[in-house]
């Protein structure tokens, strides 16, 4: 029998579905859960079938009603995992499928889709702005270093087009999941070292081989945090009747004992590879902290605004919406939080610079000091070790570890920071 994966951009349009279309795709998914891969094949209620001129030669549609399709990834490997990955009108379905192209990502191993259409005519178009632009966003790491953190031939290209966050982010829709990550990190100054460490390596199979498996079963395991596989009709049936937000935000038992812990004797990591639960607990936390104080503030931070927007969505669904507990949460970036406490506190607020002004800064303190340094290498020992470890004086940086930044430099050489 065919096994079944549904994934998250299904989810995402589910539950916006009418009444109707959301039956047939029951009904079509029993269906189809219920025939061998040959009887599948040749089902004339399904229809299972190809799609003309698709970038992705694995893409199918199944008939969900007679005026809505389902987007299907099949194997082509001689395995029997099927992927829902979206249900359409009819020709908006044929459409988006012919426009998509779904890999495993040579880092983490898990399954990414792209639209390899847009990404093929919208890079040229960036590439020739990109021409007369001072500096790119991406100058700063060699192309070895992003291949080592996933980034594939069609996405290296995209991003050496990048000006800037912004050229970034008008690009997110178009980009794999996992690779995007990279480069929004990256994008926020964050280090090769760090973003394998925060991205990668959390997502990346502890026995995944030296080469990527490319068979579909196998990816598609790999992404338990974007995917869920079920396994047999009452699975399916629950799947269905409750919305995957729902099971985004669900707490397993063996997870309560991290987040409704009375109370913790100082800072504490929870560790544990991709789709363990991680957020979630964090988020339950969030919630018993809440319980635990009625008249108490809780702090939530991550790197990326888009991080931080995700975690406001998945804290609202599981507080129920709750309004005025959710006035007492802050679900913020680091830096948004820093900024808001200067803000609150001061008369006047200095204003962020972008990376083009602190390049300047930079520049020009080599010039006026005439610094055996660059100014690349200052900015980045202000960023890793100055800021990095909290360093308030001359005393504390010539004492303290550059674990990591590659030269070595005794404390007679080190710029005064």
């Amino acid at each position: 029998m065919p096994r079944l994966a549904f994934a998250q951009s299904f989810w995402d349009g589910y539950d916006t579905l009418d009444k109707p279309v959301r039956a047939g795709v029951r009904k079509a998914m029993a269906t189809f859960q219920a025939l061998d891969v040959a009887e599948l094949n040749a089902d004339k209620g399904l229809h299972l079938e190809s799609v003309e001129k698709a970038r992705d030669p694995r893409m199918r549609t199944i008939r969900v009603t007679d005026f809505w399709r389902g987007v299907v990834l099949a194997p082509d490997d001689g395995s029997d995992t099927f992927l829902l990955v979206n249900v359409l009108p009819h020709d908006d379905a044929y459409t988006w499928a012919a426009k998509r192209l779904y890999s495993a990502n040579t880092a983490t191993r898990a399954l990414e889709v792209r639209d390899a259409v847009a990404l093929d005519e919208l890079t040229p178009l960036y590439e020739t702005a990109a021409r007369s632009a001072p500096r790119l966003l991406f100058a700063h790491v060699p192309d070895g270093t992003l291949r080592q953190l996933g980034i594939d031939d069609q996405v290296l290209r995209a991003a050496r087009s990048f000006v800037d966050k912004a050229q970034l982010e008008a690009f997110s829709t178009q980009l794999p999941e996992d690779q995007l990550e990279v480069l929004q990190y990256l994008a926020e100054g964050f280090g090769p070292e760090e973003v394998y460490r925060d991205v990668v390596a959390v997502r990346r199979p502890a026995d995944a081989p030296a080469e990527p498996v490319e068979d579909l079963a196998t990816v598609i395991a790999n992404t338990s945090a974007r995917i869920r596989l079920v396994t047999g009709p009452r699975e399916l049936e629950e799947a269905l009747e409750k919305p995957f937000a729902a099971w985004r935000v669900f707490l397993h038992p063996s997870q309560r004992r991290v987040a409704h812990r009375v109370s913790y004797g100082g800072p504490v990591q929870v560790t544990g590879g991709p789709g363990t639960g991680k957020t979630v607990a964090a988020l339950h936390r969030v919630k018993h902290l809440l319980g635990r104080s009625p008249e108490g503030r809780v702090l939530l931070t991550t790197y990326t605004n888009a991080l931080a927007a995700g975690l406001r969505e998945m804290l609202g669904l599981l507080l129920d919406g709750d309004e005025e507990l959710l006035a007492r949460v802050d679900v913020t970036t680091v830096d948004a939080y820093a900024h808001g406490v200067v803000r609150a506190r001061s008369a006047s607020v200095p204003k962020p610079i972008g990376d083009r002004e602190q390049r300047q800064l930079w520049e020009k303190t080599v010039k006026q000091l005439g610094s055996p340094f660059t100014a690349r290498f200052l900015a980045q020992e202000y960023r890793h070790v100055v800021l990095g470890q909290d360093l308030r004086d001359l005393d504390a940086y010539l004492g303290a570890s550059r674990r990591g930044r590659g030269t070595g430099l005794g404390a007679a050489r080190r710029p005064p920071p």
